[in-house]
């Protein structure tokens, strides 16, 4: 994250690029800190969520708005909502799995998305829509290319969005799929949700229940053109 972050500042010389986390150091709340120390008073918030939910985005938001309702003053704020119709967000990964079909065929490309209890859609929450139309961008640009929809990371008692990413690995082999291609395209970055569920793990259940080739295409991270097409969505914002 941190080249990813020196590489923002580069293509954004007019504006001062801060990192921070939800869920580990730096602390949002704590960069706000900073931020609010120094002055700045047009700040443009991205969260790094390229399918917008009330349980990543919105959190995100919130955490933001308590922080400012606690403040004598605050900047212009200006908010990402959400970056998955981007044209160049969808070009990126097309071009990794045309780069992957020029040495190999595929049965099917799994595209698993983080999972969200299904509450949240029922409640209206957008985020399954916007991962369903992120595939269909992607089917749209590869039409000779199987895409299919699966969801990941699931934990607690509650119903989460299917089918899941574990149990479709375990399966696909009866249908007749052996060799796979997985995209992980609501993460931007490697986390343990990539590494270790999706490229180890899951590979493991494909692999074990007579699948023959499984290949992952990893995250942007800190690919240049991944910093460009951030850059653009500020400027654009």
């Amino acid at each position: 994250m941190q080249q990813q972050v020196a590489q923002l500042q580069a293509e954004l010389p007019d504006y001062q690029v801060f990192e921070a986390m939800s869920y580990s150091q730096p602390f949002l709340t704590d960069v706000l800190s900073e931020i609010q120390t120094a002055g700045i008073d047009d700040l443009t918030v991205v969260p790094m969520y390229p399918q917008y939910s009330t349980t990543t985005t919105m959190s995100a938001y919130d955490v933001v708005a308590q922080f400012y309702l606690k403040q004598s003053n605050m900047p212009t704020l200006h908010f990402v909502k959400d970056f998955y119709q981007r044209s160049g967000y969808i070009d990126l990964m097309a071009t990794a799995i045309e780069q992957k079909l020029q040495t190999q065929t595929y049965d099917e490309i799994i595209l698993s998305y983080h999972g969200i209890p299904k509450s949240y859609v029922t409640k209206g929450d957008p985020y399954q829509a916007q991962c369903e139309a992120t595939t269909a961008l992607l089917q749209a640009r590869l039409p000779k290319q199987t895409f299919r929809t699966t969801y990941q990371s699931k934990f607690g008692p509650n119903e989460w969005l299917t089918p899941a990413t574990s149990t479709t690995m375990q399966s696909l082999a009866q249908e007749g799929v052996r060799k796979i291609l997985v995209l992980t395209p609501g993460f931007v970055a490697d986390c343990l949700e990539t590494i270790e569920e999706i490229d180890v793990e899951n590979r493991d259940y494909f692999m074990d229940n007579q699948g023959e080739q499984f290949d992952y295409i990893h995250p942007f991270n800190a690919d240049p053109r991944f910093t460009a097409l951030l850059a653009q969505i500020v400027r654009d914002r």
